[in-house]
Parts: C-alpha cells; structure tokens; sequence
C-alpha cells in the first residue's frame, strides 16, 4: 500500500512590494536626514564665512553646540532607520526561504499524491478528490 500524503503544504504569505517599498522609503528618509545636515553646514559656512565679532562668536558658540545636538540626534536616527532597513531586509531573506521551502516541499507532496491516487485507482479503491 501507498500512504496518503496528508494534507497539501500550505503556501507562506508575505508582503514582498510592501516590504521593498518601506525599505526604500527608510533609505530616502535616511539620505535626506543626511542631505539636511549637508546643506545645513553649507549653508552656515557661507553665512559665517569672513564673519567677525561679539555677536558672530556668540553665534558660532551656539551654532557649535545645536549642531552637536543635531548631528547626535541624526546619528541616533540614522543608525536606527539602518537597523530598520537591515530587519526588513532579513525578514524578506527568510520570507524567500519560506518560499522557496514551500516550492519544494509542494513538488514533493505532489508527487506523493498522484503515486497515491495511482495506487488508489489500481487497487479499485476509488478516487478521492483533491
């Protein structure tokens, strides 16, 4: 006798654009994050450049000390929208395993079932549907 295979393997189910597209939508969030940075310090080297005096140096104290707190803030940020990317990444890696399991294992399952289902007719004990 053959054994019946059971029940078919059940297809995994995962958002692949979706993920694609929060993926890429990280990384622009994480280049402008960067951008803004860019052109914040472009912009403050034209502005201050061949400045002088009280005012121009209480200014560049204060500048220093923002831009240090925005630079650490962008750091934070930037370094948790990669740990975000890298999460997104893996878990598409191990939905496309999960898929690619399911392919084989699907192959597999149909072949037991049409050697079955032979058997089933051979022996006249009548088809069952699948």
């Amino acid at each position: 006798p053959v054994a019946n295979p059971g029940p078919a393997p059940i297809e995994p189910e995962f958002p692949f654009a979706e993920a694609e597209a929060a993926k890429a939508a990280l990384a622009t969030l994480q280049a402008e994050l960067y951008a803004l940075i860019n052109t914040r310090d472009t912009a403050a080297a034209a502005m201050l450049d061949g400045a002088s005096g009280t005012s121009i140096d209480n200014f560049r104290l204060r500048y220093d000390d923002l831009d240090g707190q925005i630079r650490g803030y962008c750091a934070h940020r930037g370094a948790a929208l990669v740990m975000d990317m890298e999460w997104i990444a893996q878990a598409i890696t191990e939905a496309q395993q999960a898929a690619d399991d399911y392919e084989v294992a699907r192959a597999a399952w149909d072949v037991q079932r049409a050697d079955w289902q032979a058997w089933m007719d051979l022996t006249g004990n009548g088809r069952i549907p699948i």
